[in-house]
């Protein structure tokens, strides 16, 4: 497993919590803040997976 910083901007909109990753722009949601940073998590994972994926090609 790698280890990865990321920078988050995290917000309440209506009854979820907005989660957004500033360098790549991924962003996603999540009804607890829990649930929105394990999201973004995830989210940012499988971004970094599809752009390596791409570069490959």
């Amino acid at each position: 497993m790698s280890l990865m910083n990321m920078h988050t901007v995290l917000w309440k909109e209506d009854d979820a919590y907005v989660i957004k990753e500033v360098s790549t722009g991924v962003a996603t949601q999540g009804d607890t803040m829990e649930e929105a940073v394990s999201n973004i998590k995830e989210a940012v994972s499988l971004y970094l997976e599809q752009n390596r994926t791409q570069e490959n090609f």
